[in-house]
């Protein structure tokens, strides 16, 4: 039996490796953790980042490792993740 690994299981290491409830990175470290260039609509389109499961990056990526994407600054490269189900410090509100 092969068991076949998604290629973005690294940035779900990466997340959990953090050891935080909330990591801020660049479309560059999210790179080279993954071992190759994000595609262009991860940096044009908001919709790449959604936090929905039909999405394998979203599913085996950041949900897989209990985060979810909570800002993205396309001008600067950024992305926000926050653990999913603890508190938003800028809002002061669960999140889910």
């Amino acid at each position: 039996m092969t068991i076949t690994v998604s290629k973005y299981y690294p940035l779900k290491e990466f997340l959990l490796r953090s050891g935080k409830s909330r990591v801020k990175t660049t479309f560059s470290e999210i790179e080279r953790v993954l071992g190759f260039r994000l595609p262009s609509s991860a940096r044009n389109h908001r919709a790449w980042w959604s936090n929905d499961r039909s999405h394998p990056q979203a599913r085996s990526g950041w949900l897989a490792a209990g985060f979810k994407v909570e800002h993205v600054d396309f001008d600067n490269g950024l992305v926000y993740f926050a653990k999913r189900g603890g508190v938003d410090l800028e809002r002061g509100k669960e999140t889910r």
